[in-house]
């Protein structure tokens, strides 16, 4: 818009600014959240988990809309992210119910590593965990004030 050649012109521009401020917040929070999500992504180790449900479970990322005053947005996993992420300690498996009644009705099968049939409860050795989801965050919180900034600068480039 170039110099005020008035005060009257300079005001108007004061309240453009307000306006716009407040929008480019909101923009820059949901810019950032798009960026959070992308980096929640690249830090999961596969986008697909083998062996959970039919054709594996998918893993993912997702963000909510800018709301509220000051503007927040959510970013998340999505899918069973916590099965790769955290440790999992060694537990038992057995068929539904056995736990509180004697004799369970449900009978399962587990094939063992010799090959052989084996019915009754086993045990799950666990899972290490892989803890990769600390640095997601610790990266997301980085690269969003730089979204939020690059969005009030475009904002204040176009009033004045």
């Amino acid at each position: 818009m170039g110099t005020s050649s008035s005060a009257a012109e300079l005001a108007g521009k004061f309240a453009k600014a307000a306006v716009a401020l407040d929008d480019s917040q909101r923009e820059g929070v949901r810019e950032a959240g798009i960026v959070a999500k992308a980096i929640f992504i690249t830090e999961l180790p596969t986008r697909r988990m083998g062996n959970v449900g039919r054709s594996g479970a998918k893993l993912g990322a997702r963000f909510t809309q800018p709301k509220g005053s000051p503007p927040f947005t959510v970013v998340s996993f999505t899918g069973p992210v916590h099965m790769l992420n955290n440790k999992i300690a060694r537990h038992l498996i057995g068929p539904k119910g056995w736990r509180r009644a004697r004799g369970a009705k449900g009978r399962l099968k587990f094939t063992g590593g010799d090959g052989e049939i084996r019915s009754g409860v086993v045990e799950h050795p666990g899972v290490p965990g892989k803890k990769f989801a600390p640095n997601a965050m610790r990266k997301a919180a980085a690269a969003a004030p730089k979204q939020i900034e690059m969005a009030t600068g475009r904002a204040l480039r176009k009033v004045f």
